[in-house]
């Protein structure tokens, strides 16, 4: 397996959606039988001497590395390489731990709520959600 295939399965492996604070945005959006990638592997520290949040003392070999990578969707990416200034290696380092144990929303949360449920309950059917119905 080469480098960047490694890279590419442990930073999609951990994260499903944006690392930005407050962003749904899905990694890959498929709509009308089209799928489009909506998602950078952004370098938190710049490999260029003159890149957003450059670290002339980070080691060369973790450059472009994962621990130094994060995913970020086109419009955040763009918004944090353009304003470096305004976004801090120890903010980007803590929205990536916050991306990878992002609990899961909408439809997913209530999917695994009933599964948990179902595997502590003993029972290993999956039904829809039962309605009391008044009077019975």
């Amino acid at each position: 397996m080469s480098e960047s295939e490694r890279l590419i399965k442990e930073l999609f492996g951990t994260a499903t959606h944006c690392a930005f604070p407050g962003c749904l945005e899905k990694l890959i959006v498929a709509d009308r039988g089209l799928t489009t990638v909506n998602v950078h592997m952004a370098h938190i520290r710049s490999p260029k001497f003159d890149g957003p949040r450059h670290d002339k003392d980070y080691p060369p070999e973790l450059i472009h590395k994962a621990p130094n990578r994060l995913l970020l969707c086109t419009k955040h990416h763009n918004l944090v390489d353009t304003s470096a200034s305004a976004y801090s290696i120890t903010e980007l380092e803590s929205w990536k731990a916050g991306s990878v144990t992002r609990p899961p929303t909408g439809t997913a949360a209530r999917f695994s709520m009933v599964l948990r449920r179902r595997r502590f309950s003993g029972s290993t059917k999956i039904r829809a959600p039962h309605r009391e119905r008044p009077g019975i």
